[in-house]
């Protein structure tokens, strides 16, 4: 799967679908969250950094309404770095 999302090469020249599916897995890979929680992640919550890719997310829970999910960047393969410019 690494390899594949290598080829699609930088953020910059992906397409929306292409850089949302690139995110999606590599969030499905490195966070070992469930299912539920991925796709409740809320674009429009997102807080994008030098290092790191921050989402608010929102749970069943009354106690706790809402948790973060951070995606910290990779940066030792800028081919699959949450934190390279333009992801979002």
């Amino acid at each position: 799967m690494l390899d594949y999302l290598r080829t699609l090469g930088p953020n910059e020249g992906l397409s929306l679908k292409n850089i949302t599916m690139k995110l999606v897995v590599l969030a499905a890979l490195t966070l070992g969250q469930r299912c539920q929680t991925l796709s409740l992640m809320n674009i429009n919550s997102v807080q994008v950094r030098t290092n790191y890719v921050n989402f608010i997310t929102k749970t069943s829970s009354v106690c706790k309404p809402h948790a973060e999910v951070n995606l910290i960047a990779y940066p030792h393969d800028h081919l699959l770095c949450y934190g390279e410019k333009k992801l979002f």
